[in-house]
């Protein structure tokens, strides 16, 4: 790549040496330094899924609980969030609040291999067990968090009732029937392009 690029800049009228810049560039990238997130007391907010799940106290306080475990072994082991806990599993686990190891096991039984979940049943269960306790402190977040997922929901009604409208109305103008399919897509627009941000804004600010 080197030698190629050498001849192109040989080739090439342009006072730019396309050698140097690749230099450049490649030194800018060296020079980012990459910083972990930092974990809040409101981090587990911005788990994806959450606000669709309708949790209760209880429910988000173990959400909350295994959140800051995942975090603080991700960053001991020098692994991904992700591969540590998945989301979707924290969720799952959320919603059912497995109090034993064999129910946990029951439960994580047809997701792909977790390791750190399977060396640590124990552990997980006791952080249900202790946030299950904490449930009163979460209370106010859960309440919040239902409120904004049905004022997402409500919005993105209102959205479509008025695709509707407008798509009925140019029919009539021009004598063609209204696409059957835009309302029923809407919904997956929205989230794909971030046109409603109800859903997926944060509200840690509003709990501090």
């Amino acid at each position: 790549m080197r030698i190629k690029l050498y001849e192109l800049s040989k080739e090439s009228e342009s006072p730019d040496d396309p050698l140097l810049e690749v230099y450049k560039r490649s030194y800018n990238v060296c020079m980012q330094l990459y910083e972990k997130e930092l974990l809040t007391e409101n981090s587990y907010l911005n788990l994806k899924g959450l606000r669709r799940a309708g949790f209760n106290g209880q429910q988000l306080a173990v959400v909350s609980g295994l959140y800051e475990w995942r975090d603080v072994l991700a960053r001991a082991e020098d692994e991904s969030t992700g591969y540590i806990l998945p989301n979707k599993v924290i969720l799952e686990i959320a919603k059912h609040m497995p109090v034993t190891a064999s129910n946990l096991r029951r439960l994580v039984a047809e997701r792909s291999r977790l390791p750190y979940v399977e060396r640590n049943h124990d552990i997980v269960v006791n952080i249900v067990r202790h946030s299950m306790q904490n449930a009163a402190a979460f209370e106010e977040a859960a309440l919040r968090l239902k409120e904004e997922h049905a004022a997402f929901e409500e919005a993105l009604r209102l959205k479509e009732e008025q695709a509707a409208s407008v798509s009925n109305e140019a029919s009539v103008k021009d004598g063609t029937e209204a696409p059957q399919s835009h309302s029923s897509n809407l919904k997956d627009e929205c989230a794909a392009n971030g046109s409603i941000g109800i859903e997926n804004g944060t509200i840690a600010s509003t709990l501090k």
